[in-house]
């Protein structure tokens, strides 16, 4: 939406910036669980590439203590590759490093949503202060905390939209009883 001129009213500005504050809720809620979701996926990594190296490990000392099959063998080298490949997965993937940047955005967009709210209070309570160069600041802040952050995922932001406008399909009304 493009900025009114400033010769608007007050009633002009306190709609863009309601805008705008639906705009920086949902980027915050879409970042959040975006956040969520890493940080369950680091912690799913982590456990089961520990879990498959303990099993390599310990069927490496019971191969060292008795004379086990070819299959057998085969059995924990494939165990052991798949160890290193969910190791490799979370290296590179790095959710914990994902889950860290979408808080930050998260909490980027919740204090822009907060310069809002100031900014409508002070215009509701007919304040006397200049409306359209408070605006740009949040408009520059709101750039600033978008360039800096991280896409959220489209599922979870488009699942967010939805619920802030109670839209909800069949499937969203499913997941909200489990």
């Amino acid at each position: 939406m493009d900025i009114p001129s400033k010769s608007s009213s007050a009633a002009e500005a306190d709609r863009l910036l309601a805008e705008w504050e639906q705009r920086s809720l949902l980027a915050s809620l879409a970042h959040a669980r975006s956040a969520n979701r890493s940080a369950a996926w680091d912690l799913r990594l982590g456990l089961v590439s520990a879990s498959v190296t303990a099993i390599v490990g310990t069927a490496i000392f019971a191969s060292i203590a008795h004379d086990v099959s070819t299959l057998a063998r085969i059995i924990a080298g494939a165990v052991s590759v798949l160890a290193a490949v969910l190791t490799a997965v979370r290296t590179f993937a790095a959710p914990g490093q994902r889950k860290e940047a979408y808080e930050r955005a998260s909490r980027r967009h919740s204090a822009v949503r907060r310069q809002i709210e100031v900014v409508r209070t002070q215009l509701a309570a007919g304040e006397a202060f200049d409306v359209w160069a408070r605006i740009e600041e949040v408009r520059i802040a709101g750039d600033e905390a978008a360039a800096d952050s991280p896409n959220a995922s489209p599922r979870l932001f488009d699942r967010t939209r939805r619920e802030m406008k109670n839209e909800l399909t069949w499937w969203d009304k499913l997941r909200r009883l489990a």
